[in-house]
């Protein structure tokens, strides 16, 4: 099952993997209009898609045609079930619950 960036449902699980890896940072925009409104208002984001080893700083978009759904199902449940090992990853530290 493809992964369609024009579904609100489908951005959501972005929304939701950025905020279990990132509670404290904005999350990225992830349309043309997010991202013009955030430009406009000045909104400057210290954290990108990068930091969790997608191509794009600005968008996962290239990352997710190919792999789809199941990737982002998975990186949800990595990031929600092992959170430390996924604060390692990103941040290089560990995280004691």
């Amino acid at each position: 099952m493809q992964f369609h960036f024009d579904s609100e449902d489908d951005r959501s699980l972005l929304r939701k993997l950025w905020e279990l890896v990132f509670p404290s940072e904005p999350c990225h925009p992830m349309t043309p209009s997010e991202l013009s409104s955030a430009k406009r208002g000045g909104q400057n984001f210290a954290v990108d898609w990068s930091y969790l080893g997608f191509q794009r700083p600005d968008h996962p978009s290239s990352d997710l045609r190919s792999s789809g759904m199941l990737a982002i199902h998975l990186l949800i449940y990595f990031a929600s079930e092992r959170n430390q090992l996924v604060f390692l990853f990103v941040y290089g530290i560990s995280v004691r619950r």
